[in-house]
């Protein structure tokens, strides 16, 4: 059994935005969404040239991962979002969005790539110089060792979590062949799935 909706404070207000807009720019707005291609660059281009409001497609994109991850319809949807806003009107709107097909596909691809313990979130290394010192009893400086810091920050179930791990340059290389050669298997894969007419939805490439 499902708890009960609590749409993040970031979004609140833009949802009620977005249902708010007037039948001319929705119709629009739907147009624009169904001409786009299967991609965030394409839909969030087509919510901001309509709406000319950065927060409003992300918001959407909120929305349409909620309908997908539960599984429910855009009518269900909608009406969950909206009570959960205490909003009375917008449904027409809101549901006619989460209906869009393309807004549909992109957003199961987000939602499934998504769905693991841990997705990364930003990660960053840090270069430090560690002075080493003499064991005399007059401390002198003789030499350095160069040590570099993998920080890599993760969503999880529970939270916001934190790893980091030290490495040397071997192993900054080490994995800087692994990463070029997940790259070339992700085109690769990408290619032979446009082949087949089934191009891969989701792959960081494509958007942010």
């Amino acid at each position: 059994m499902r708890g009960t909706l609590s749409i993040p404070t970031r979004h609140r207000a833009a949802i009620q935005e977005l249902v708010s807009l007037p039948s001319k720019s929705r119709d629009e707005l739907l147009d624009r969404l169904a001409g786009g291609a299967p991609s965030q660059a394409d839909l969030r281009a087509a919510v901001d040239a309509v709406t000319g409001d950065k927060r409003l497609f992300d918001a959407l994109m909120s929305a349409a991962i909620f309908r997908a991850s539960h599984g429910l319809s855009a009518a269900r949807a909608a009406t969950e979002i909206l009570t959960s806003l205490s909003l009375e009107e917008g449904f027409d709107t809101l549901a006619a969005l989460l209906q869009s097909p393309q807004l549909v596909l992109v957003s199961k691809a987000v939602d499934l790539a998504g769905t693991y313990a841990q997705v990364l979130h930003t990660s960053r290394i840090v270069t430090d110089v560690r002075p080493i010192f003499n064991d005399s009893p007059d401390i002198g400086l003789v030499g350095s060792v160069i040590v570099h810091t993998l920080q890599v920050s993760s969503f999880t179930a529970s939270g916001f979590e934190e790893l980091f791990v030290a490495m040397d340059t071997e192993d900054l290389t080490q994995l800087r062949g692994q990463i070029d050669r997940a790259i070339t298997k992700a085109e690769l894969v990408r290619r032979e799935l446009q082949r087949g007419s089934m191009a891969a939805l989701k792959d960081g490439g494509d958007d942010e």
